[in-house]
């Protein structure tokens, strides 16, 4: 299975058979508008809880898919960031970076990797995982006493839609649900946040649309291409001015479409 992997990925773990439409790769990048949005939202939680930019901490991006994260941290910060992905898909997109690309599941917690990054970044990960509890404590160990714990998941279960379940989500998240999953676990909460209000007007009509819309495995790519991809150069435009009214006027929505959430290992 390693042969499927690009020569300058170090493959921990075997692949796994992912449901994930690879479609969404395809059509997301560093210069996508949601991607953009996410990061500023993030940057500015990132001054909140007063995480150290100008040093040049370890990061291990979990899920981290094609990269992106990690391209946009390593762009602003001189922050080492590795991804970890069991996907090949994923994985053979993945630009090179300071740090490493690994073929890595974090359940098997490799004694290597136990306790050796300064921060932990959960993107869009969490809510692809049926049993999240045993997967974020397996993940927390990657982490030393002190490090960073870093979450964005989907907001508002009432949004769960077709998209969802062509994505493989499971679920979308509130505070309270989301404050729920680190009972037992040796963290503690520095900043929880919405972000994305001035997206829930469309995603409440996508869920409208898609909500009882069958799909089939012929649709499931065209969905995934649909749910995220503007359909034209001034839809993405009104949605890059929306994100920049949102900044400006309610940097912290007391609700929105996605969540992200600051933590520190005890």
């Amino acid at each position: 299975m390693t042969s499927l992997l690009r020569a300058d990925i170090t493959a921990l773990s075997p692949l796994a058979a992912i449901d994930f439409e690879d479609e969404w790769y395809e059509t997301t990048s560093p210069t996508h508008f949601w991607m953009q949005w996410r990061f500023e939202a993030f940057r500015r939680q990132l001054d909140r809880v007063r995480a150290e930019v100008g040093v040049p901490l370890r990061g291990l991006d979990v899920g981290g898919g094609h990269g992106i994260l990690r391209a946009q941290l390593e762009a602003t910060t001189p922050w080492r960031v590795d991804v970890a992905d069991i996907n090949a898909g994923a994985l053979n997109r993945c630009p090179p970076g300071r740090g490493a690309i690994l073929c890595y599941d974090v359940m098997q917690t490799h004694p290597d990797l136990v306790g050796r990054y300064d921060a932990l970044f959960l993107f869009d990960v969490l809510e692809h995982i049926q049993r999240s509890g045993p997967f974020l404590a397996a993940a927390l160990a990657h982490v030393r006493p002190g490090g960073r714990l870093f979450i964005n998941v989907p907001a508002l279960q009432s949004l769960f839609s077709g998209y969802d379940s062509v994505l493989g989500h499971y679920r979308r998240y509130r505070k309270s649900t989301l404050v729920a999953e680190f009972a037992g676990l040796p963290v503690r909460i520095d900043d929880m946040q919405y972000w994305g209000v001035a997206m829930l007007p469309l995603l409440a009509l996508r869920a409208c649309l898609m909500r009882r819309a069958p799909i089939d495995a012929a649709e499931r790519g065209r969905l995934a291409r649909r749910g995220c991809e503007p359909p034209s150069r001034l839809t993405d435009r009104f949605l890059r001015r929306l994100m920049r009214l949102e900044a400006a006027i309610s940097p912290r929505p007391p609700v929105g479409t996605s969540i992200l959430c600051a933590c520190t290992r005890l």
